[in-house]
């Protein structure tokens, strides 16, 4: 019964004061980030987001604020975010199931040139969004609802 109850106490260390798994990750109005200090592919980066936690999925972004929070504290540029037209082109959603009814494209995206699927924020002024190949190997940020 000890190495249960270790284990349990062990679990509930994990989480920080401000909800998030640890300090590693960052919160920002009820939710956590973190921003992988690797590289990978799109689907990698998805996979790699669900192992943390199972409530893990690629960045979504809700409004201009969680985009200027990412650009500002995540170092968002040229980074993976959850968006995707991979089962329909032309038609955008976000792994984590969130309404696709914001979207900060830089101009001239999405353009699908060469058949770009996935989405990253770029490097511009404002971390705007452009539409890349899933192959690249970008840095990602994870999101997830605050414990």
């Amino acid at each position: 019964m000890l190495p249960k109850l270790v284990v349990m106490v062990a679990g509930l260390a994990t989480v920080t004061a401000s909800g998030c798994l640890s300090s590693e990750w960052t919160s920002h109005n009820g939710f956590c980030y973190w921003k992988s200090p690797s590289r990978a592919t799109w689907q990698a980066a998805e996979t790699a987001c669900e192992n943390l936690d199972l409530r893990a999925h690629l960045a979504s972004v809700r409004d201009l604020d969680e985009n200027a929070f990412l650009k500002e504290h995540m170092g968002a540029y040229n980074t993976w975010i959850g968006l995707n037209d991979l089962a329909q082109e032309g038609h955008y959603v976000w792994t984590d199931g969130t309404s696709t009814s914001f979207y900060l494209w830089a101009p001239g995206q999405p353009n699908n040139s060469d058949n770009q699927d996935c989405i990253d924020i770029w490097d511009t002024a404002v971390g705007e969004w452009n539409d890349a190949k899933c192959e690249e190997n970008l840095p990602y940020i994870c999101k997830m609802p605050e414990a």
